[in-house]
């Protein structure tokens, strides 16, 4: 019965209760569609550096992340990578021997970091073969042939088909060189990234530094990323000798990038909320002295205060149900357009590349951020709606029926 009275009571100033749902709807709508974009801008940023460079976990021997040294390699690593691929959660794995070096060609010379990978592991590893915008991802196919980033392809005027020479030190100290064809170019959302990495065949780069069948790292994709520790702990249960880590020790701004932003996001939600509340107050509180009579009335024919009390709590919540339930399909309604086109940053790309961050971000709306909407929307409406209440139970009825 209650419940039918507040929400004639709703109806029955239509526009008040209109312009106190508008404003719910607006602000939760502006808030979800900031936090989602907000959101998805961190997760595109993160995913792009696990998917190019640092994958969820890496094993190291222990001193190279250091020393970055020729000589520290995995021990047994091949035979790891054999031995990791047969446990549960494993996506993917490759091993990779890197050297750093010095790339030519008749133009120009610049430092580059050589990774010899196999193709077939990396491309399931890493979405480099994805990012290509020429050539093909062939560094196992065709003999010396190399893959290199667009950035890298400007400085040394490279183009596919061309042929650079790259220059480093073997394992015993001794300067070497070879020379490869740009099989294909590639373009990631990160600019150092591109103008630094050159990927050539693994066995290749191995017998020019005299290191067959010795790795330096091994990166490995999991099917689900919720598993990371628990898979971290059954690679070093499984191989204790080498360092294995995860992304988050890799790169703890990473780390810090995504924690900030679900910090961000529940300040953010929050004040939206804190500030609807003082409408939802002032509105209940207009609400209540327009309506001085009626409660004295109300009262004078014996409905008890607590009945007063709730019913006015119920019109609040009625209200802020309304506009939360407008606001946040309008929300996903607007997200969703989104996630299908994308937002193009591209004025501002060449400055968001140069910090590895993505030109298009996809907003993301998980669905634990309807759930906080949902019960911060009820419990500002209940708190708004105290004072208004706890003013209308307060009315002597007989100054109450004077009142017009």
């Amino acid at each position: 019965m209650l419940f039918q009275i507040a929400w004639r009571n709703v109806l029955r100033n239509k526009k008040r209760s209109l312009i106190i749902i508008a404003a719910i709807t607006c602000g939760l709508w502006a808030g979800l569609v900031a936090s989602s974009v907000t959101l998805g801008f961190s997760y595109e940023t993160v995913k792009s550096a696990l998917e190019t460079r640092l994958s969820h976990i890496q094993i190291h021997q222990r001193d190279f992340s250091e020393s970055h040294a020729l000589r520290d390699t995995i021990p047994g690593g091949i035979a790891l990578i054999e031995r990791i691929r047969r446990l549960q959660g494993i996506r993917a794995v490759s091993g990779r021997l890197l050297a750093e070096g010095m790339a030519s060609t008749a133009e120009t010379a610049t430092g580059i970091l050589i990774a010899g990978i196999d193709s077939d592991e990396e491309r399931r590893v890493t979405t480099i073969g994805q990012a290509l915008i020429e050539g093909t991802y062939a560094t196992g196919s065709k003999r010396h042939a190399c893959v290199i980033g667009e950035e890298l392809a400007e400085k040394l005027a490279a183009r596919v088909g061309s042929k650079i020479v790259v220059t480093t030190q073997d394992i015993r100290g001794n300067l070497v060189g070879g020379s490869f064809r740009v099989a294909g170019i590639f373009r990631t959302d990160s600019t150092p990234f591109d103008g630094s990495n050159v990927f050539v065949n693994r066995r290749e780069i191995a017998r020019l530094l005299g290191m067959e069948d010795r790795i330096h790292e091994i990166a490995i994709l999991l099917d689900n990323a919720g598993q990371l520790e628990s898979s971290a702990s059954d690679i070093r249960r499984l191989a204790p000798g080498p360092k294995t880590e995860t992304w988050t020790e890799l790169a703890p701004e990473l780390r810090y990038i995504s924690e900030y932003t679900e910090v961000y996001l529940n300040l953010f939600l929050y004040v939206i909320v804190f500030a609807l509340l003082f409408g939802i107050m002032n509105t209940m509180l207009m609400s209540v002295l327009d309506r001085i009579r009626e409660f004295g009335v109300l009262t004078a024919v014996g409905m008890k205060g607590r009945k007063i009390f709730t019913m006015i709590m119920l019109e609040s919540v009625i209200l802020s149900a309304l506009g939360a339930i407008v606001g946040m399909v309008a929300g996903w309604g607007t997200v969703e357009h989104l996630k299908r086109t994308g937002i193009n940053l591209a004025t501002f790309g060449e400055g968001l590349r140069q910090w590895g961050y993505a030109e298009i971000s996809y907003p993301i709306l998980p669905l634990s951020m309807f759930e906080q909407v949902i019960v911060s929307i009820v419990v500002a409406a209940v708190i708004g709606a105290v004072y208004p209440a706890w003013k209308a139970i307060r009315l002597d009825p007989a100054m109450a029926l004077r009142t017009y």
